[in-house]
């Protein structure tokens, strides 16, 4: 599962591992988030090209792919708790781009749609 949900495109994908549950990647900063399955670690990892990303998840052994980009990036632990916040606004930015498009698309549609159409006193 693949969210685009900023506009530079920053990306979350679930992959099938059984070392790593989540993997996000922020093109803007080239930051490349891992979250590991067993205690919910996090690890962040610095100026990752996108196209490693993108291997990251095709790659058929997730955890042998992870070793190689732990020897080339720089990384740190980052907090869960962060992460989940950044997840969760992801998600909220996402929902609200597409509130907004749905609602421009059909702004005549809608302009043109009186209360009593839809039986509904205001």
């Amino acid at each position: 599962m693949e969210m685009d949900t900023a506009s530079e495109a920053w990306l979350v994908a679930n992959i099938e591992s059984s070392v790593v549950a989540t993997v996000g990647y922020d093109p803007c900063s080239k930051d490349l988030y891992v979250e590991f399955k067993k205690g919910g670690l996090v690890w962040r990892y610095l100026d990752v090209p996108r196209s490693t990303y993108q291997e990251f998840l095709s790659a058929p052994s997730a955890g042998r792919y992870l070793a190689g980009i732990k020897r080339s990036y720089e990384a740190s632990e980052f907090s869960r708790d962060e992460w989940v916040r950044m997840l969760a606004s992801r998600q909220r930015t996402t929902i609200d781009a597409l509130a907004l498009a749905l609602y421009e698309r059909n702004a005549e549609w809608l302009d043109g749609l009186r209360s009593s159409d839809l039986g509904i006193a205001f």
